[in-house]
């Protein structure tokens, strides 16, 4: 079975990102240069990676491990571009 790479829209609108990710969030870094639909996708991708910190602040190292996570649970490509290129 495929993973599901796509959060569910009521995760993208509903769910608060925290931290470091809420500041990206609130100065609209993304929303700006994307589309509507880009910027829920970006925002489902920073929600994932939220959970996946469990508390901990964003890191370098973090960020390569969530990609490796995610290769292991077999994302595809374009997929691990996508959330590469959000982080």
């Amino acid at each position: 079975m495929k993973p599901r790479t796509k959060a569910p829209k009521g995760e993208q609108l509903d769910d608060e990102l925290g931290g470091e990710l809420a500041t990206y969030e609130k100065a609209g870094l993304f929303q700006h240069s994307v589309g509507k639909k880009t910027a829920y996708r970006y925002r489902g991708v920073l929600l994932r990676y939220q959970r996946a910190l469990d508390g901990q602040a964003p890191t370098l190292e973090s960020s390569r491990q969530f990609l490796a996570h995610l290769r292991e649970q077999g994302f595809s490509s374009s997929s691990l571009r996508l959330y590469r290129a959000v982080l």
